[in-house]
């Protein structure tokens, strides 16, 4: 894969870490401070590309293990940053890859209405990032709609270790 390839893989998943991570923090009540949120965009998408695009095809391993292994460093990744115990990481994570299995089939949808097909999405650089800017669109719309009627999907902000938010 050319490294162009590569670079613009590495700067779509730091949006999508971004805002999919808002997206389940959201749903469940939790308003990070967007500097922190942010910060975990950076860190979780640098994640997903390390494990996803560079150590899973050096190692041989096939793709779908990937999975596996991102829901776990999700999960400590929304535990360290905030400051969620177990269960409150864990159900977050479970969002955050429940939002990205709904929003996907949504925009592919959409593709295929004006005669895109997924095999020509996954064939093109510019179609696969097109689509993944159409789905994290569409997320982005959801949670501020959440956010404007302060509406909570799932209420346990119990599960948060400190309710500061410093």
């Amino acid at each position: 894969m050319p490294i162009v390839a590569k670079v613009l893989k590495l700067i779509c998943y730091i949006p999508e870490a971004f805002v999919v991570g808002l997206a389940c923090l959201t749903f469940v009540g939790i308003r990070p401070v967007m500097k922190r949120m942010a910060l975990f965009g950076v860190v979780y998408g640098c994640s997903i590309f390390l494990f996803r695009d560079l150590l899973l095809p050096w190692l041989g391993l096939p793709l779908g293990i990937h999975t596996v292994i991102l829901f776990m460093i999700n999960a400590l990744l929304l535990g360290l940053f905030f400051g969620l115990n177990l269960p409150g990481s864990v159900i977050c994570a479970f969002l955050y890859f429940l939002v990205l299995t709904i929003t996907e089939p949504l925009v592919s949808v959409v593709f295929k209405l004006i005669g895109i097909s997924m095999s020509e999405i996954l064939a093109s650089l510019w179609l696969s990032t097109l689509f993944n800017c159409l789905g994290l669109s569409l997320i982005f719309i959801v949670v501020y709609l959440f956010r404007k009627r302060n509406y909570t999907l799932l209420p346990i902000t119990k599960l948060i270790k400190d309710e500061r938010d410093d």
